[in-house]
């Protein structure tokens, strides 16, 4: 029997699909009268729906009107032709069949995050520490020599360092020995603040305790400044190895704030050595390295 789906195909016009129809029925069914009660009742209301080309034959034995119910299905389908009902195109097919291919997608990575979930819930149930952020101060003690009067006149405001690449970055430096040109960021070990702020509020506190100027100053205060002073972090990391230590490397510039003229320039360096490779060993030794260039710093102010 010709199919609705591939009668276009084969060139059939409607009527070949009604004859056809019609021809199987007749065939499979003849013509008789109902055998039970309900039978030819419920047949005559399915046949009823149908065009009068597809007369629905009345079933011949007791178990015909369940069958003449199956054959209606096939009739009704040859019948969307009469209607101008055509079947869905290729295209149509194919955009559904992407849909329900995306849809499936969709719903194997919704489960596949559910159970990553539940794997890693599990695994937080069973003890397993996690990592939290420590952050280190830097600490910088009373300065080794506190002048009677101040040594500048007028105003030093302190800018905020300047600082290159990973040493912008809160993250602790590390380098390791024998690698010098390859540096590493601690993890879950970060400084309270940046390292550019860090120093600033760190240099501003020891030239103010020391009295090195009449007044010692951040930037920001909308105030004209005698001088300025700012500063550049070169080196400011964590040696491991062989031995543990520490390296600090600052360049400090001066200058006139009323014409911009550069006063002096500067590089610092200092060092200190590690007890331990530990992180907390290492900022406290930051710490003395930071306050030993702050006092070569003051004693070189002090004799502009």
């Amino acid at each position: 029997m010709i199919s609705p789906h591939t009668a276009p195909e084969r060139g059939c016009s409607l009527a070949l699909l009604r004859e056809s129809a019609l021809c199987s029925v007749n065939h499979s069914y003849g013509s008789a009268l109902a055998s039970d009660r309900h039978g030819w009742r419920e047949c005559r209301e399915l046949s009823g729906t149908l065009p009068a080309c597809f007369a629905l034959p009345r079933p011949s034995d007791r178990h015909g009107w369940r069958e003449c119910k199956r054959i209606v299905g096939t009739i009704l389908a040859l019948d969307s032709y009469a209607f101008g009902r055509k079947p869905p195109s290729r295209e149509a097919v194919r955009r559904k069949q992407s849909a329900f291919r995306c849809n499936m997608r969709a719903r194997r990575l919704w489960c596949s995050g559910v159970i990553l979930c539940g794997l890693l819930a599990g695994c937080g149930e069973q003890g397993v520490p996690v990592p939290t952020d420590r952050f280190h101060r830097l600490v910088v003690g009373a300065p080794a020599t506190v002048y009677e009067t101040p040594q500048l006149a007028g105003i030093v405001e302190v800018d905020r360092f300047h600082a290159a690449g990973v040493l912008e970055d809160r993250a602790i430096v590390f380098v390791e020995h024998g690698k010098p040109n390859v540096m590493h960021q601690y993890h879950y070990q970060l400084w309270a603040d940046a390292p550019t702020r860090m120093l600033q509020t760190a240099t501003v506190d020891y030239l103010r305790e020391a009295r090195l100027a009449d007044q010692v100053v951040t930037t920001g205060l909308r105030i004209v400044p005698t001088y300025t002073l700012t500063g550049d972090i070169k080196r400011l990391e964590h040696l491991v190895g062989n031995s543990s230590s520490v390296v600090v490397e600052l360049e400090f510039g001066l200058r006139q704030h009323r014409d911009g003229s550069l006063v002096w320039v500067k590089t610092y360096t200092a060092s200190m050595t590690v007890k331990d490779d530990t992180v907390g060993s290492a900022t406290r030794a930051i710490s003395e390295a930071v306050a030993e260039i702050l006092t070569s710093l003051s004693a070189d102010l002090a004799r502009q």
